[in-house]
């Protein structure tokens, strides 16, 4: 069971090598959560500010439950030497610097929306029926008026 687990590891780590900086990642967190792998592992790999998905990535990893701690390794595949050091990066840092929201966010905050829409919908309508019908009709009247008195000094 050991050498099985540790196996899939090793497939995994490949994945990650051959695939390159974009893709690499990516197809190495389709595998570990095929196989109940540790989703950290290909995120750890996978932060390349020059990728334009590295958003829809994190979004991805959030989703399918993944921490905000691990460290990544910023550029990881530009490195110029096996014992190169990286600059490391939280994805609760990469969060912030982009503003990323999660799915989950995105949907609260649009049910905050629809909430805000639906009250003011009810408060136009009891201002509404708070308003004495007769005075309503009294308003549109003059505002008859004002626009006969209007189009009258228009044509003089």
């Amino acid at each position: 069971m050991y050498r099985k687990e540790e196996m899939l590891n090793c497939v995994m780590y490949r994945i990650i090598e051959r695939g390159g900086n974009r893709i690499g990642p990516r197809r190495a967190f389709l595998f570990a959560k095929e196989f109940n792998r540790n989703i950290d592992i290909p995120m750890i790999y996978g932060i390349d500010y020059s990728d334009p998905g590295l958003e829809s990535f994190v979004k991805m990893y959030l989703d399918a439950g993944g921490s905000k701690q691990p460290s990544c390794l910023i550029g990881y595949f530009n490195r110029t030497s096996d014992c190169a050091n990286f600059k490391t990066i939280t994805i609760e840092e990469i969060i912030e610097q982009r503003h990323i929201k999660t799915t989950a966010e995105s949907k609260e905050q649009e049910l905050i929306k629809e909430k805000q829409t639906e009250l003011l919908q009810k408060l136009a309508i009891t201002l509404y029926n708070q308003i004495d019908q007769s005075e309503l009709e009294e308003e549109k009247v003059k505002q008859l008026r004002l626009k006969r008195k209007l189009e009258k000094s228009r044509k003089n």
